[in-house]
């Protein structure tokens, strides 16, 4: 009895991972589709890839932003209220949702949205870059200046911590890694 449940525990999960398996196949066929923003054929793939695992984070991610570039703002908004209610913590996801209300007219909800994120995560530079959009969307252009030296600031910050990453690097000897972070660096400082 015990090797007849074996089995079948075996034949199960081999069967799971071969459908994420074919998953991940799509949603990189997706991405591809995606980055040279073809987003016809990158939905295309999206959907079999969660015809195989309609749980697979990354294709519905990648749905909701092809989604909200293809302006379907409520099909996107839908993708990404999912992405938060299974991944409460998950930052990303709460931005491209706001990006969604912003961009889909929906000021209350941002506003609502943005305030939580900032109790959440009062250091982050893109909540205030996007808290200064949708201040500038209602004319209140002394929070949207507030909200942008507040990113600014913060972008500062994660600057010198790049500095100081591609610094330790250096004196362990990891020049790769330490030009990847002095690189970022640079970016933030133009």
């Amino acid at each position: 009895m015990k090797k007849i449940i074996l089995l079948f525990l075996t034949t199960l999960c081999l069967a799971g991972c071969r459908k994420t398996d074919q998953a991940e196949k799509f949603y990189l066929s997706a991405a591809k589709a995606y980055n040279a923003k073809d987003f016809k054929n990158a939905l295309d793939m999206l959907e079999k890839s969660l015809k195989c695992d309609r749980y697979y984070l990354k294709s519905r991610f990648l749905k909701g932003k092809t989604l909200f570039f293809e302006k379907d703002y409520m099909n996107a908004e839908t993708e990404f209220l999912w992405l938060t209610s299974k991944q409460k913590a998950n930052v990303d996801f709460k931005l491209w949702l706001l990006r969604t209300y912003i961009f889909g007219e929906k000021k209350e909800q941002a506003s609502e949205l943005v305030q939580n994120l900032l109790k959440e995560n009062s250091s982050d530079w893109r909540v205030y870059y996007w808290k200064a959009q949708l201040s500038k969307s209602s004319g209140d252009f002394e929070t949207y200046f507030f909200c942008l030296n507040r990113a600014d600031m913060y972008l500062k910050e994660s600057s010198a911590v790049y500095l100081d990453l591609a610094r330790t690097w250096l004196e362990l000897g990891l020049s790769d890694k330490s030009a990847l972070y002095y690189a970022k660096a640079q970016s933030l400082n133009k």
